[in-house]
């Protein structure tokens, strides 16, 4: 079951599995990066969680990318990546980060040509 907000900004869905909930900013006609827009998906059974919220545009190789903080995990035990894509969906960038914060892998996806980035913490 779930509900829609009149002004289709808030819906959430759930069953005795997952439980989703959508946040839409509210944006001017044709705005691609919704700053704001949130997405939360629960798993009750396993107390999992994934956070994805829409933080605003970032430059990258001369592109305006939308960027996304995505989380995910439990309490104590999460993980926190960043989702970045072109309006055009040609360029994609995701990029992990570890326990303290530093960059850990990066992913780039431009017209077709992967290009994943590692970055080592050394010891």
């Amino acid at each position: 079951m779930g509900c829609t907000d009149r002004k289709g900004m808030n819906f959430s869905v759930s069953n005795n599995e997952t439980e989703i909930n959508v946040s839409l900013a509210e944006s001017g006609e044709g705005n691609w990066c919704s700053v704001g827009s949130q997405l939360q998906v629960k798993d009750p059974t396993t107390g999992e969680n994934l956070n994805v919220t829409i933080t605003g545009t970032e430059k990258f190789e001369n592109k305006t990318l939308c960027k996304a903080s995505v989380e995910t995990g439990t309490e104590g035990n999460s993980s926190r990546l960043e989702y970045m894509w072109s309006k055009d969906k040609n360029t994609t960038v995701w990029t992990k980060y570890d326990k303290d914060g530093n960059l850990s892998v990066r992913f780039i996806d431009v017209e077709g040509k992967n290009n994943s980035r590692w970055s080592r913490k050394e010891a």
